[in-house]
């Protein structure tokens, strides 16, 4: 019942009673109801531009016993996500690695391989500053984007919800 309602807080963008509700339901016994929470609770903190809460609930995701492989990935992604807008690009690089390598899903294993491609090059760049960064949004805009549009194939809620929090961020 605090799923559903998380869910549907989170369909009327409504992020904080989102994360108010998921953290209800993240006290379930049932594993996936459990992970499905925690996924949604940083989707929702990701909303709200909290990166280290965001980050806690995907981390959370992965504490949970029995976790489908679809919301653990997603988890990661997000988490790569998270810990990229924070510039701290060795986590981002290793979440957005193990998403490529582990993801049973084409195209987000796909979206994976192309962020850590761009968070590799953010690391190859000289320390000296006289390239203008662009800003994060920018950065992130286009791979945000097609993330989105074919994760929409994902018929499942859970990933439509990681869809049009990467579409609003972008």
């Amino acid at each position: 019942m605090a799923l559903e309602r998380a869910s549907a807080a989170f369909k009327r963008k409504s992020w904080k009673s989102a994360v108010a509700y998921a953290t209800q339901a993240a006290k379930s016994d049932d594993d996936v109801v459990r992970s499905e929470a925690w996924l949604l609770v940083g989707e929702s903190e990701l909303k709200q531009k909290r990166q280290k809460p965001a980050i806690k609930a995907f981390e959370a995701v992965d504490a949970v016993a029995e976790v489908e492989a679809g919301v653990r990935f997603r988890a990661l992604a997000g988490r790569g996500l998270a810990h990229e807008e924070l510039q701290a690009w060795d986590a981002a690089l290793a979440d957005y690695e193990a998403v490529a390598k582990g993801s049973s899903d084409s195209t987000l294993r796909d979206w994976a391989r192309e962020r850590a491609s761009a968070v590799k090059a953010r690391l190859n760049k000289p320390a000296s500053g006289t390239t203008p960064a662009p800003s994060r949004l920018s950065a992130l805009g286009s791979e945000l984007a097609a993330l989105s549009v074919v994760m929409l194939t994902v018929a499942d809620p859970v990933g439509s919800r990681l869809v049009r929090s990467l579409r609003q961020l972008s």
